[in-house]
């Protein structure tokens, strides 16, 4: 399996504010693509490609994505 990863720092317009972190993630094989809210996310989507039996499992708090096939 092989995915295209590409994470990004977006500023916060408050400057003591901490910046947000944003993923995407496609799979090169499918060209299946997640936009992910938090890049922790990235391991557990990989996990659920990689383990058939956790792919029912419900994403947690790190896997939430943004929009999915965007």
């Amino acid at each position: 399996m092989s995915w295209l990863v590409r994470c990004w720092e977006e500023p916060r317009e408050a400057a003591q504010e901490d910046p947000v972190y944003r993923c995407y993630m496609r799979d090169l094989r499918t060209g299946e693509e997640h936009y992910l809210k938090d890049p922790r996310g990235v391991g557990e989507l990989m996990l659920r490609h990689l383990r058939p039996e956790s792919r029912e499992a419900p994403a947690g708090e790190f896997g939430a994505e943004l929009d999915q096939n965007a």
